[in-house]
Order: C-alpha cells, then sequence, then structure tokens
C-alpha cells in the first residue's frame, strides 16, 4: 500500500507561506495566485511540492535587478554633472 501523501490544511499553508490564512483564502477565492490545492468535500489542502514550487516561482534576487558596480559609477558621474546645468 502506497503511504498518503501529506497535505496541509489552509492554516498550515499560510504557516508555512509566512502569511495568515485569510490572506490564503482571498488569494485562493480571488485566484490572485495560482496555488494548486484539493478541494475534499468542503475542505481545501495543499501539496507542499506546490507551495515550494510557488515560493520558487517568486523568489526574486536583488543581485540580478542591480546595475555592475562600473556601471553605477558612471551613472552617478552623469547624474551629478547634469544636475548643476539647469
Amino acid at each position: 500500500m502506497t503511504p498518503a501523501p501529506e497535505l496541509l490544511t489552509n492554516n498550515q499553508a499560510a504557516r508555512y507561506l509566512g502569511i495568515v490564512p485569510g490572506t490564503l483564502n482571498v488569494w485562493r477565492c480571488t485566484s490572485r495566485y495560482h496555488i494548486p490545492f484539493l478541494r475534499i468535500g468542503n475542505r481545501v489542502r495543499y501539496r507542499p511540492e506546490d507551495l515550494n514550487a510557488f515560493l520558487t516561482a517568486h523568489m526574486v534576487n536583488p543581485a540580478d535587478k542591480r546595475p555592475e558596480p562600473e556601471k553605477r559609477k558612471r551613472q552617478r558621474r552623469k547624474a551629478s554633472a547634469g544636475a548643476g546645468h539647469e
């Protein structure tokens, strides 16, 4: 017999994501974010792997958005050179 997969309640899933359960309810009901869930009768359950996929998809690496150090120096020079010539 195959062991049953671990399923998380709404409260457990919200705690896992670091949000309050009401926020997860709103996201699910308004489809603001697509996080797959199971509806078993009137109960909602989440699979941990779906929550991990959601977190991975929303990962932001600030270093990816910053220009290279040399570009930043040039941008500052241009900004300071143009500031005195109004």
